[in-house]
């Protein structure tokens, strides 16, 4: 098992606040597999973690998914999309699935970047054969839960 992070979207954040009001929002990332081939340096394997966002500390997120893109190339190659290599979002989505293909949601709870980031990352489940073409999309729909009360901004009435 290999843990490839070099593709990976960092440092995610959205203009749509205003104030104290929080919106949330949608991020995505598509993973090629031929792009990881080649940040991995050596074939792709079963249990291989690939890192797809970083979640900010202070977030939240509200659900996550997969789409394929392209079908990957490979005899068997099924994923998980979850946090730090879980399936937290999707669970054994077959990547070898026509185009426009959404994983199938697991009813996942909120998962909440408290102090520090999380990654969300995609897992080859299962992996049979060589896997060097296919595209998934992965997405997330995030919202700052940072305290908005941390005394900065306008003057309270009577300070």
């Amino acid at each position: 098992m290999a843990t490839i992070s070099t593709l990976k979207v960092g440092g995610i954040t959205h203009p749509s606040r205003n104030g104290d009001v929080k919106v949330p929002y949608l991020v995505e990332f598509e993973l090629d597999f031929a792009a990881a081939l080649t940040a991995k340096g050596s074939a792709l394997a079963a249990a291989d973690v690939i890192n797809c966002l970083v979640v900010p500390a202070g977030t939240a997120v509200i659900g996550g998914g997969t789409q394929i893109k392209t079908a990957a190339n490979s005899t068997t190659c099924t994923v998980n999309f979850g946090v730090t290599g879980g399936a937290d979002f999707t669970s054994g989505l077959d990547a070898k699935s026509t185009a426009g293909t959404y994983g199938t949601d697991v009813g996942a709870v909120w998962k909440t970047a408290g102090a520090s980031a999380l990654n969300l990352d995609i897992t080859l489940a299962t992996m049979t054969g060589t896997l060097t073409t296919g595209k998934l999309r992965v997405w997330a729909l995030l919202v700052d839960v940072s305290d908005a009360n941390n005394g900065a901004g306008i003057a309270l009435v009577g300070s």
